[in-house]
């Protein structure tokens, strides 16, 4: 089941952007709950997050930020997760896919999201859900725990 995130899905949520197989390719690096609790807000109150439930539990989450004035024909997902032990169940195309029919229905015309370069299987995962690479953001990324920095894709749905 997909649906809105809410309030109670947090201890979910934070096992998914924490999990070891997830959070490297996340926003932020790993926290404690009580500094996730500030991130997990914001997420949880744009118009666009979605948990999906599998056996109860949480075991991915999407959000998205639509663009505003001349951009606001644009959407950007801006966070996916998938727990590592739920992933190549199909539950990543499940939530992307609820997330663009629900973005086009809200009239959106582009979708777009920005991928690590060393994230291969997340760019050939959504190559396979129709996203395209539009160009590359040199120097884009850099983890904590690594002295490089990472080039990333800005990829799009037209």
């Amino acid at each position: 089941m997909i649906r809105d995130m809410a309030d109670h899905d947090f201890d979910d949520v934070y096992a998914i952007y924490m999990d070891d197989a997830v959070n490297p390719f996340m926003h932020y690096e790993k926290m404690g709950k009580n500094d996730f609790r500030t991130v997990f807000n914001e997420m949880a109150a744009r118009s666009y997050a979605w948990v999906l439930e599998n056996e109860g539990t949480a075991v991915a989450m999407c959000s998205a930020i639509a663009g505003t004035a001349r951009t606001d024909h644009t959407v950007m997902l801006t966070s996916l997760g998938v727990l590592g032990t739920a992933q190549g169940a199909g539950f990543g195309r499940q939530i992307v896919e609820h997330a663009v029919t629900a973005l086009r229905t809200d009239g959106f015309r582009r979708i777009s999201l920005i991928a690590e370069c060393d994230n291969e299987g997340a760019i050939a995962f959504y190559n396979r859900l129709g996203f395209k690479v539009d160009g590359t953001i040199k120097d884009g990324f850099k983890r904590g725990y690594e002295e490089h920095y990472v080039d990333q894709f800005l990829m799009s749905l037209g």
